[in-house]
Formats: C-alpha cells, structure tokens, sequence
C-alpha cells in the first residue's frame, strides 16, 4: 500500500513492503520535489 503526502513544498512517498520476522511492519518512504517528479519517473 501507497500513500503521498505533501510536506511543505515537496511531496512524501511511503510505502509498505511487507512485515519483518518480528511481526512489525516494514515501510520504505522517499521525499519527491514535486508531483510531476512522480508522473515523469513513471514512465
């Protein structure tokens, strides 16, 4: 699961991978500039 959130002037990507040995969940998040970053990296 994905979620972006905007943080000031940029955009926050977080994302679940998965869960550890432990149980607990692993999330990975990467801030990005801007939302038309996130389109032009898509392709």
């Amino acid at each position: 699961m994905a979620t972006i959130r905007k943080r000031g002037n940029s955009y926050q990507i977080r994302v679940s991978t998965g869960y550890d040995a432990n149980g607990n969940q692993v999330v990975r998040t990467t801030p990005v500039g801007s939302l038309q970053d996130i389109v032009y990296s898509e392709q």
